[in-house]
């Protein structure tokens, strides 16, 4: 099976309002892969869904751990917003320097491009 793991903008602003609002919206992208039966890793909905109730910086921490996680994952998928997110920025740049593929959710054919991916055999 493959797995795709999840990018996105999540620092925004800094502020916890920002946080939250990019988690919902990675949640919105996760339901669409559990629809499609796509096997996914989501920061948003991991990690970072608990470090933004943390007063202190969990950002290199979160940042170790994603990277991480991102170069054992087959592909990446990235959430609108992606081009004004210095962090999904570096994330695309790992992935392309590995070979993997991208693939951007806010084109129209996104999914059927995830899905033809995923069920093409390793």
């Amino acid at each position: 099976m493959k797995i795709i793991f999840i990018a996105g903008p999540y620092r925004g602003d800094g502020s916890r309002d920002a946080k939250y609002a990019n988690i919902e919206l990675a949640r919105k992208y996760v339901h669409e892969f559990i629809e499609c039966e796509i096997a996914f890793y989501s920061p948003h909905l991991n990690l970072n869904q608990e470090a933004v109730k943390f007063d202190e910086d969990k950002s290199a921490y979160a940042i170790e751990m994603n990277h991480s996680i991102l170069r054992q994952c087959d592909a990446l998928a990235v959430l609108p917003g992606w081009r004004d997110s210095s962090g999904t920025l570096g994330e695309v740049e790992i992935m392309k320097s590995l070979g993997k593929e991208v693939f951007y959710l806010d084109e129209e054919d996104a999914f059927p491009k995830i899905i033809s991916y995923c069920t093409k055999s390793r």
